[in-house]
């Protein structure tokens, strides 16, 4: 039988036991499962643990959690990044750990509108439709949404799905900072840093002229693909068994 811990306790856990893995896991997996709102917890919770415990006691208390090494180290990076877990944006963020995990990782775009500045172009254009911000498909595409969902009296789905547009466009214009206000290597912010080597094979290249041609012109002129919709939607009714 392990120890019995309150884990609600706002004190320090190192305080209490400091070298008993049984004990961290314990806390730990308690933690996990109170919900997304304790992803920060949990993962400040597991660097607390490595931190004190000594050489192979953390791998002892990886052992005994609801998850596994790889979602540890997700959660501990999460926890030691200056946004995701700031707790001025806890209301903003996504309640994903999986997704929190890839806001962390946008270091990886620093510096792309530098040394690739036609492909940061597109991959804007791309993030502001998926935003869906206006002269964009995307923008489009929730407006009619959203529409519909007014017209037939669901101010609650149309609600939901304002918040959650709000919550990924603040992912996406994170993203878009990144490209053009960092570098890839080191702090300096300056965007005219060169940013990571990146190679688009010529199909690739293709495929992204072909979809920021469409997400344009659709932004600009949405009523060729409205006419098109709207005459299909005779045919799929009375085809509809």
């Amino acid at each position: 039988m392990g120890p019995q811990l309150d884990i609600r306790s706002p004190g320090s856990f190192a305080d209490v036991l400091q070298g008993d893995p049984e004990a961290w896991a314990i806390r730990i997996s308690a933690r996990w499962r109170m919900g997304v709102e304790a992803i920060i917890a949990t993962g400040r919770l597991l660097n607390e643990a490595k931190a004190v415990l000594k050489h192979g006691g953390f791998g002892a208390v990886l052992k005994q959690l609801p998850f596994g090494e790889r979602q540890a180290q997700m959660l501990m990076a999460i926890a030691n990044h200056p946004i995701a877990s700031n707790p001025q944006y806890i209301a903003l963020l996504p309640p994903s750990w999986g997704t929190l995990y890839e806001l962390t990782k946008l270091d990886d775009f620093k510096g792309l509108g530098g040394s690739r500045p036609l492909l940061a172009f597109v991959f804007t254009v791309f993030l502001l439709a998926q935003a869906g911000v206006p002269l964009t498909s995307g923008f489009f595409a929730k407006f009619y949404v959203l529409e519909a969902a007014v017209d037939a009296s669901s101010y609650w789905l149309a609600l939901v799905a304002m918040l959650t547009a709000v919550i990924s466009a603040f992912l996406y214009l994170r993203i878009i900072v990144s490209m053009y206000m960092g570098a890839a290597d080191g702090d300096d912010p300056l965007p005219e840093l060169e940013g990571p080597e990146v190679k688009v094979p010529a199909a690739a290249g293709l495929a992204l002229a072909i979809c920021l041609a469409v997400t344009v012109f659709v932004g600009f002129f949405p009523q060729h693909l409205l006419d098109l919709a709207n005459d299909a939607i005779p045919v799929l009714v009375a085809s509809a068994p």
